[in-house]
């Protein structure tokens, strides 16, 4: 049962997940995306990043509940053992006392070992669940870069002032080639547009020094 809920946790994120980039890249290839269009991908990534982190709150809220269940079997075990260790003090002394005892004994060892064998398969379950609960933060991450990218291209492309040469980004590009292939270098180019680092977004227009 837990195995199938992971799945289903799994397959909602990577499904939601597959569905932004899916519209980000289409986004991102367009060669003369209008700027309704990238305030639309804002909107977007917005919601997106709103569905990652309450998807991830709820990761972290059933992995504090498998480790609640988890914690209180370990005491359960710990408690049927000083039971098992009572029962087999007090039949020492009657042989009677120790055939009920030892037949107690087995009855509490077996269900020992059933309690031990489901606190195994909960820690089990744990442990995709905090590889998923990572995944889901590098998402999250990623995302939140995206949409911070996204918003200071919108700023800069608003605030930089007009010059007679510039270049549209494409797939493929960077600083360096940019500034190569325009006989100028990427820390002219950088100056030119404001920029503080050499990230740059596809469709994104620069201007060149």
């Amino acid at each position: 049962m837990h195995n199938m809920a992971l799945f289903g946790v799994k397959k909602s994120v990577v499904g939601g997940w597959s569905h932004f980039f899916a519209f980000f890249c289409a986004l991102l290839l367009s060669s003369a995306a209008p700027v309704k269009s990238t305030m639309d991908a804002t909107a977007f990534l917005r919601h997106e990043l709103g569905n990652h982190e309450a998807q991830l709150s709820a990761i972290e809220e059933r992995l504090e509940n498998y480790e609640a269940t988890g914690v209180a079997l370990h005491q359960q075990l710990i408690n049927m053992e000083y039971r098992v260790e009572q029962l087999q003090a007090y039949g020492t002394g009657c042989e009677k006392g120790l055939i009920r005892v030892e037949a107690t004994a087995k009855a509490l060892e077996v269900q020992i070992q059933q309690m031990y064998g489901q606190y195994k398969e909960l820690m089990a379950a744990v442990a995709p669940i905090e590889q998923q609960q990572r995944e889901q933060k590098e998402a999250t991450a990623s995302l939140r870069i995206a949409l911070e990218t996204l918003i200071e291209a919108l700023q800069r492309d608003g605030e930089q002032p007009e010059h007679d040469k510039s270049y549209r980004v494409k797939a493929g590009d960077t600083l360096e080639k940019i500034a190569k292939a325009h006989q100028t270098t990427a820390r002219a180019i950088k100056e030119c547009n404001n920029m503080k680092s050499d990230r740059i977004v596809i469709g994104r227009k620069l201007c060149l020094p």
